[in-house]
């Protein structure tokens, strides 16, 4: 009866958990905004990816034919764009924006506050990602191409890795403003994405640069049917 009633009286946290989720997102709200990158994950690659206008130029899919009348060289150049851009967002999605919210919590989180952020986060991230698979589960060319299996595998390490980044964030963040101080913490930063970070970035600009060459395989782009008019079949 005790657990029930702590259950029921139980208050979230509803500010500080917002107002770190917020910081979370914030670089993608200025990446949507500024149309430089892919946002969220899930549209960054196959085949949600293709309402992006570089995709479906690049898999003739255009409704103004513009991919259509590329030439090779034009394909090639585009296919090296899609990939620069989606390993940016990579980048950005899988760690700096966890790593920034992370740190962020050590200062205005409590403890339970974060693991109450933890929480809603990963919750958040599973459901907005199993929404886009059940979607994306309908579109035909997933099933015939095979890859339904890769997505989820994809999204499946995204949340991981985020979870990971966020947790290890935070856990260095309360470490450091106990040694050094709030102010301290600006000036280890550096330190913390040279010798903490940057093996995720790596790790993830690799991943998402072998991700997006394999995805944007030339034998992907389908051949376009040519449709003679009567007149000038006749003609011929």
């Amino acid at each position: 009866m005790e657990m029930i009633n702590a259950i029921w009286g139980y208050k979230l946290s509803v500010a500080p958990i917002f107002t770190v989720y917020l910081v979370f997102e914030i670089s993608t709200l200025i990446r949507r905004y500024m149309h430089i990158a892919y946002t969220p994950i899930y549209f960054m690659f196959f085949p949600l990816g293709h309402a992006d206008s570089l995709y479906s130029y690049y898999f003739n899919e255009d409704d103004l034919y513009i991919g259509a009348s590329q030439t090779l060289a034009e394909k090639r150049k585009l296919r090296k764009k899609i990939i620069s851009v989606s390993v940016f967002s990579m980048v950005f999605s899988t760690v700096f924006n966890p790593a920034i919210a992370g740190i962020f919590s050590a200062y205005i989180l409590t403890k339970n506050e974060f693991s109450e952020f933890m929480w809603f986060l990963v919750s958040l991230k599973c459901i907005l990602i199993s929404f886009s698979l059940y979607n994306v589960r309908r579109i035909s060319f997933v099933e015939k191409s095979g890859s339904f299996p890769w997505l989820a595998l994809i999204y499946s390490l995204y949340i991981i890795l985020i979870a990971r980044i966020v947790s290890y964030s935070y856990t260095w963040g309360t470490e450091t403003i106990a040694r050094v101080g709030s102010s301290g913490l600006l000036f280890a930063i550096v330190d913390f994405i040279i010798f903490d970070v940057l093996i995720y970035i790596v790790f993830v600009a690799l991943g998402g640069a072998a991700i997006s060459y394999w995805m944007t395989d030339p034998d992907y782009i389908p051949e376009l049917d040519v449709i003679y008019e009567p007149e000038l079949i006749n003609e011929k």
